[in-house]
C-alpha cells in the first residue's frame, strides 16, 4: 500500500493520484467508480486501458457537470452504452484492476486530482485488490445503464434549474484568505498519451533526416 497525497511543500509536482491511476489502468482492464467526472480526465484513463467499464451516480454526474458540458456527457452515455451503469447515491471514488487499486477522496476530475488538497491510497496487496474486484462486480449485477430518453429529461430539468438559479444567487466564488500554498500539480507524461508541445514538434522535426 502507498499513501497518496500531494506534497505540503511542493504542491507543483506531478500528481501522486495521476500517478497511481496511470498504474493501475495502463493496459488493464479496468474498472471504475465515481460519482463525479470530468470527461477530459475518463477520456485519459479510457485511452490507457485495454478495456473498461464504469459505476457512476449519473444524477450527480449530470448535476456537477456545468450547463454547456452536459449534452456532451450525454453524448458520451449515448456512445458507450451498456459500459456505464447508474447506481443512486454512490460516494466511493475508487479503479480497479488486476494489478492494483486507488481508492481516495480525489473526484475523477482534473480539479480533482490537481488542484484539490486530497489524500487517498494505491493497494497493490493482491488479496485486498481481489476483494475490491468482487465488491465491484457485485455492485454491477446490481445496476444498470441509465435510460437515455430519463437522461434527456433529466438534462432538460437541471438546466431549466440552473437558469433559474442564476437569476437569484451570486455565483461568484468567495474566497477565504489563507496562507496554505495552492494544489497546482501536473500529469504523468506517458509516451502516447500526452499532447507535445510546439517546441518539441519544431525541435522533432528539425531532428529529422530531409528526404
Amino acid at each position: 500500500q502507498r499513501l497518496l497525497y500531494h506534497a505540503p511543500d511542493n504542491p507543483s509536482q506531478e500528481s501522486p493520484f495521476d500517478r497511481a491511476i496511470v498504474q493501475v489502468v495502463h493496459g488493464q482492464e479496468v474498472c471504475i467508480v465515481s460519482p463525479y467526472i470530468g470527461l477530459k480526465y475518463l477520456h485519459r484513463m479510457i485511452r490507457m486501458s485495454h478495456s473498461w467499464r464504469l459505476i457512476s451516480d449519473v444524477l450527480e454526474w449530470l448535476s456537477a457537470t456545468p450547463v454547456k458540458e452536459r449534452d456532451t456527457v450525454y453524448d458520451f452515455l449515448k456512445e458507450h452504452d451498456g459500459l456505464i451503469h447508474h447506481y443512486p447515491a454512490i460516494h466511493a471514488k475508487t479503479v480497479v484492476s488486476s494489478v492494483g487499486a486507488y481508492t481516495g477522496s480525489a473526484n475523477l476530475t482534473d480539479s480533482g486530482v490537481l488542484r484539490r488538497t486530497e489524500f487517498g491510497v494505491l493497494i497493490t496487496d493482491s488479496v485486498q485488490v481481489q476483494e475490491i474486484q468482487r465488491w465491484f462486480d457485485a455492485i454491477w449485477a446490481q445496476t444498470s445503464p441509465p435510460p437515455l430518453q430519463r437522461v434527456l429529461e433529466l438534462i432538460n430539468e437541471l438546466n431549466r434549474i440552473s437558469r433559474v438559479a442564476t437569476q437569484f444567487v451570486d455565483l461568484r466564488a468567495i474566497q477565504l484568505e489563507s496562507e496554505a500554498r495552492r494544489v497546482r500539480a501536473k500529469l504523468v507524461k506517458i509516451l502516447g498519451h500526452e499532447p507535445l508541445s510546439v517546441n518539441t514538434r519544431l525541435q522533432r522535426n528539425e531532428l529529422m533526416p530531409s528526404r
